[in-house]
């Protein structure tokens, strides 16, 4: 048997091992490691539609068919990937504000071409992307994809 767990997509790769960890120790805990076999951290919910309960066999079946989203438990990107997923998804937004692709990660908002105005659309987009709050006021300066990748890493 796989304990399938439910995460939040943008879950780091040290929150994910940590997360493992301590479910390991839970099943040690309770004499059922020797049950199960393996974890597995998804970012899908596993009630869909109208079910009210899990419904193991379309999990089984998703699980089976490699079509269930499953993350990395190492939290590490392919090394062709220049992007990791929380990069990845603010570079959409990014894109999204500028209505163009940025060139590189480390490019400046605003040199890439964003307003100001555009700027506040920018943390708009993010804060609803990720379900953060962005302030304003505070002393770091998100500029980059880097520099808001980073920011939500630490607030998610």
């Amino acid at each position: 048997p796989i304990l399938l767990v439910s995460v939040n997509k943008y879950l780091s790769g040290d929150a994910s091992e940590k997360l493992t960890a301590e479910l390991k120790e839970k099943l040690r805990a309770f004499n059922l490691s020797s049950e199960i076999k393996e974890i597995v951290l998804t970012s899908e919910d596993l009630i869909k539609g109208n079910e009210f309960k899990i419904n193991r066999k379309r999990l089984v079946d998703e699980y089976n068919a490699g079509t269930l989203n499953i993350l990395a438990n190492d939290g590490k990107k392919n090394e062709n990937d220049e992007y990791d997923e929380i990069e990845r998804q603010v570079a959409v937004c990014f894109n999204k504000v500028l209505g163009r692709e940025i060139g590189k990660k480390e490019d400046f908002f605003i040199d890439a071409g964003g307003t100001s105005l555009e700027y506040f659309t920018l943390i708009t987009y993010i804060q609803e992307e990720f379900d953060v709050v962005i302030s304003l006021s505070g002393d770091k300066q998100l500029v980059t994809i880097e520099d808001f990748s980073a920011y939500v890493k630490e607030s998610v």
